[in-house]
């Protein structure tokens, strides 16, 4: 899927282990009339497979959107708190977990929350340089987990035009091929070092075709996703 808004380029994908998926990605779009400019976006790995799964994510979705967006003025990292104490709360005795980037956008300037999830991917145009954003030291837990608490923090990132934030799920880079090797951080990195210049969705469909002849034969184990956010 590729999309566009007035401030940002987006090509997004998700590829479902079995037919039900239990990633999950969302985009926030300014509520204001006449605005094309985006709000904030996430990404999120709902534990399990199957079904059960699958109605998880549609319950999580939801609350994400609207907690997202009734919590516009306070700090990002009090709205994950919030997400993850109802989600607790709605989902009763249910052991399913979340692990996620949420972020909000606001011209150039990025605040995200990294609550147990895989480390984003930034490319910086200006120096042509590919790093991970580290988690802060403060940051442990995921969403969801009843049985201790989590605690999440904002990091900021300021992004300028041709900047690229890459958010995927452990099913990128856990996938192994015939040999049972990974795919790993270094070959995801590999990828969009050589692919610099391309536009997002070229950058989306190289991935998934060098995943595909990694992978060859082997039965995929997990779900699938990622998502490309390049400034304007």
């Amino acid at each position: 899927n590729f999309t566009h808004f007035s401030d940002w380029e987006i090509a997004c994908c998700c590829v479902p282990m079995a037919g039900v998926s239990g990633d999950m990605y969302d985009f926030y779009p300014s509520k204001i009339e006449g605005e094309d400019s985006l709000c904030g976006a996430g990404v999120f790995d709902i534990s399990g497979h199957g079904i059960s799964s699958g109605i998880i994510t549609l319950l999580a979705k939801n609350i994400i959107m609207q907690e997202f967006y009734e919590g516009a003025t306070i700090p990002l990292k009090e709205t994950v708190q919030k997400i993850n104490d109802r989600f607790i709360y709605e989902k009763g005795p249910i052991d399913n977990y979340i692990t996620g980037i949420l972020l909000r956008c606001e011209g150039g300037k990025i605040e995200l929350v990294n609550s147990g999830h895989q480390r984003p991917l930034l490319y910086k145009s200006k120096t042509k340089s590919l790093s991970f954003v580290e988690n802060t030291p403060e940051s442990f837990g995921a969403i969801g987990i009843s049985s201790f608490p989590s605690v999440f923090d904002s990091i900021s990132l300021e992004m300028e035009s041709g900047d690229e934030l890459v958010l995927y799920t452990d099913g990128i880079v856990d996938c192994e091929n015939e040999r049972k090797e990974a795919f790993g951080y270094e070959r995801l990195t590999d990828v969009f070092r050589k692919s610099a210049g391309f536009t997002a969705e070229e950058q989306l469909e190289l991935l998934y075709h060098t995943l595909e002849a990694f992978t060859g034969e082997v039965e995929p184990e997990d779900d699938k996703t990622l998502v490309i956010l390049r400034k304007k």
